[in-house]
């Protein structure tokens, strides 16, 4: 997957058949497919930190 940082000229928009609103939009999708990845990361991250928790709380009870 590609990223741009937002500051740098979309290097595609220069093809004839792609209109700017096309490029734009597609930068959007972009990032919005790569949020949503990081947020998958971060719920991620958030049980397994809730999992490694409860199983240390668990073990100190036991």
């Amino acid at each position: 997957m590609l990223l741009w940082p937002l500051s740098a000229p979309i290097q595609f928009q220069s093809l004839p058949q792609i209109t700017e609103l096309n490029a734009t939009q597609g930068l959007f999708f972009t990032e919005m497919r790569f949020l949503s990845k990081i947020q998958q990361l971060f719920i991620n991250a958030e049980s397994e930190i809730v999992i490694n928790c409860v199983t240390e709380s668990f073990w100190n009870i036991g």
